[in-house]
């Protein structure tokens, strides 16, 4: 099981003051890195706050790149998940999907918290970033 390193009471603060809505999203969105991350053996993961917002990141040098997320203050409201600007996850993930998934220029994916997450894709996307480094030395 995926071991988690938590500055929970931080985490869960910054949470709690997002919007109803996009905090239910979260959650459900927590629990699934850290099921992927099981899966991957991608883990330990840290949970910490970056730039104010929830984050995850892999506690093994040059495996993952960190996940983070957010909402967007605009109408409606939108959750968000974002990887670093710098990687090629969100370029190269727009690619292979076929969904009709929203994105945020080249930093992250974009959810309707009143709908149902898009399970396979969010799953793929997730695995691509923690293994992102992994997988780029590997292919390099």
């Amino acid at each position: 099981m995926t071991r988690l390193v938590s500055s929970a009471s931080d985490v869960q603060t910054a949470i709690n003051a997002f919007p109803a809505a996009v905090r239910g999203c979260h959650m459900r969105i927590r629990e699934m890195i850290l099921s992927v991350a099981d899966e991957l053996d991608a883990g330990p993961l840290e949970e910490t706050l970056k730039w104010g917002q929830p984050a995850y990141l892999n506690t093994r040098r040059r495996t993952g790149t960190t996940l983070r997320l957010g909402y967007t203050s605009d109408t409606p409201v939108q959750a968000a998940i974002y990887v670093h600007c710098q990687t090629t996850l969100i370029r190269d993930f727009r690619l292979r999907q076929d969904e009709d998934l929203a994105f945020d220029g080249n930093r992250g994916l974009m959810l309707d918290p009143d709908k149902p997450l898009p399970e396979g894709p969010l799953r793929a996307f997730i695995s691509q970033a923690l293994t992102y480094h992994r997988n780029k030395k590997a292919h390099g």
